[in-house]
């Protein structure tokens, strides 16, 4: 299963889901700003990641953001 961490009112974020769904991948979307899980913010803080989405593998493979994503299933 993929992993898009994201956050609201992100345009970027949207293109990544709608493309996994067009890719007719599964995928769990983590929302930075979620107060329940505090530990995504921890995570991407530690990463020194500084934008949204950040996306992931089923493998766990950090693939980077949208562009990435993209050049992951059309390259």
């Amino acid at each position: 299963m993929w992993t898009v961490i994201s956050q609201e009112n992100c345009k970027f974020c949207t293109d990544a889901v709608n493309e996994l769904e067009q890719q007719g991948q599964r995928y769990v979307v983590l929302n930075l700003k979620d107060e329940e899980q505090p530990w995504v913010r921890t995570l991407v803080k530690m990463a020194g990641l500084r934008t949204v989405p950040q996306i992931f593998t089923p493998n766990g493979t950090h693939i980077g953001g949208n562009e990435d994503l993209f050049r992951h299933f059309y390259d």
